[in-house]
């Protein structure tokens, strides 16, 4: 037959199969199957992954909360929980209470002295004499230095002489004139006796003005031995002896400082400037005392003498003075010791321990305990401080029980207990266990 060859047949080619059996395409069916079954794995690895991860997480806070469960056992100490948590939170409680709490105004001030004078020469000369040493308790009117005093004596004398002089042709001329109207108008002429009137008021104005000499003389003379102006102590010597000074000197002789009374000036926040005012105007004498720098050493009690006529902008502060006897000496010119004001007492106020107020957003409130030893927010309006208290003007009564202690750790309605009660039942609990023993041993 023509169709078919002499040589051997070749196998057909993979070419040749693709070509004559191609791959079917998917139904529609089938890719909607094959979705489902990806969508289906998928979601159960997703559930599988989600499902280790959840008990990884509840078996670490199941291990946590056995182990504070057991510390809580030991401690007696119970963490914030909520209402239905029933195990209670160790906390301090304490009572508030009244009391009269004053009103101190604790401020930063500095000794200054009623006087300080820089004692001046009010004429020149060589320094003849020092007549103090330094650091004397010098008084009013004692004798500081001497200036020499010839030359003034000198002026003092001629001054003397010069008067004296006119003096003497005063009364001349006043002899003359009364001479001349004893004559009459017949022998003297009337303008002769006019003139000599005129030369005895011409005289008179001499002497008066040598009487002047006469008092500045003196006056110069009597300042050429210098006192001290105030009783108080001399510092160190500003000139030697044998120096020339001249009249008003910058540096003088001599400095003296006032010691007793002293003065004290501080700074207070302005927001004390009502109360203060309140109390000077009812005629009340503040008093205020002062400390040394530790705060330790009473160094004197002192007066109010006034505060400053305006505020400091800067710093919202006003300046005060307070003055101290100081017949002791223990505050020194420019010491920084610690002042405190009595403005006033408040009578019969609510007091409580500072650790017992908190803040909040919206303001200041206390933990009050119930009689079911359940706590409650109670918002309270807080007014000064007294030493480790505070005091409540609104809010809180007497004898109302507040925590103290471990509020950072409540909630509203959470079950508290002191540490007394912790030792309580820890006690009786350890008796009980005692007894348990004791029965089982017996049988």
């Amino acid at each position: 037959m023509s169709d078919k060859t002499d040589g051997p047949q070749t196998p057909p080619s993979a070419e040749n199969k693709t070509d004559k059996n191609p791959p079917r395409p998917l139904s529609k069916n089938g890719k909607i199957k094959s979705w489902i079954i990806c969508l289906f794995i998928l979601g159960f690895i997703f559930l599988l992954i989600t499902y280790i991860t959840h008990r990884n997480k509840a078996s670490q806070k199941s291990g946590n909360t056995a182990s504070q469960r057991h510390h809580n056992g030991r401690s007696g100490m119970g963490p914030p929980g909520s209402e239905g948590d029933n195990m209670p939170v160790t906390v301090g409680i304490t009572q508030s209470k009244t009391a009269d709490v004053p009103i101190v105004v604790e401020a930063l001030g500095t000794v200054t002295p009623v006087f300080t004078i820089t004692v001046k020469p009010q004429v020149s000369g060589v320094i003849q004499h020092i007549l103090y040493k330094e650091g004397q308790l010098v008084h009013e009117g004692q004798p500081l230095a001497v200036i020499d005093p010839r030359l003034y004596a000198a002026q003092l004398t001629q001054s003397r002489g010069n008067l004296m002089r006119d003096i003497a042709q005063l009364e001349n001329a006043r002899i003359q004139l009364a001479r001349d109207r004893q004559l009459g108008s017949d022998s003297i002429a009337k303008q002769d006796v006019d003139t000599q009137a005129a030369l005895v008021h011409q005289l008179e104005g001499t002497v008066e003005n040598d009487r002047g000499a006469v008092r500045y003389a003196e006056v110069n003379l009597g300042y050429t031995t210098i006192p001290s102006p105030v009783t108080g102590r001399v510092g160190l010597r500003p000139v030697d002896q044998g120096n020339y000074i001249a009249s008003g000197d910058t540096n003088g002789v001599a400095v003296v400082t006032s010691l007793d009374p002293i003065d004290v000036v501080f700074t207070m926040a302005q927001d004390f400037v009502p109360a203060v005012e309140r109390q000077i105007k009812m005629g009340r004498q503040l008093t205020g005392t002062a400390f040394d720098r530790t705060k330790t050493e009473n160094l004197g009690e002192g007066w109010l003498l006034t505060l400053d006529n305006k505020i400091d902008t800067t710093s919202g502060t006003i300046k005060g003075k307070i003055r101290f006897h100081n017949g002791q000496g223990k505050l020194f010119p420019n010491q920084f010791v610690n002042i405190r004001l009595n403005v006033e007492t408040l009578p019969h106020v609510v007091i409580v321990p500072s650790s017992a107020v908190r803040e909040s957003d919206e303001g200041s409130y206390v933990w009050l305990v119930d009689n079911n030893k359940k706590v409650h927010r109670h918002f309270v309006t807080t007014g000064t401080s007294f030493k480790d208290n505070i005091v409540i003007l609104r809010g809180l009564k007497e004898n109302q029980n507040i925590v103290t202690e471990g509020g950072d750790r409540l909630i509203e309605n959470s079950v508290v207990q002191t540490p007394a009660d912790t030792s309580q039942k820890m006690g009786l609990s350890n008796r009980s266990n005692q007894n348990t023993k004791q029965s089982q041993a017996q049988h």
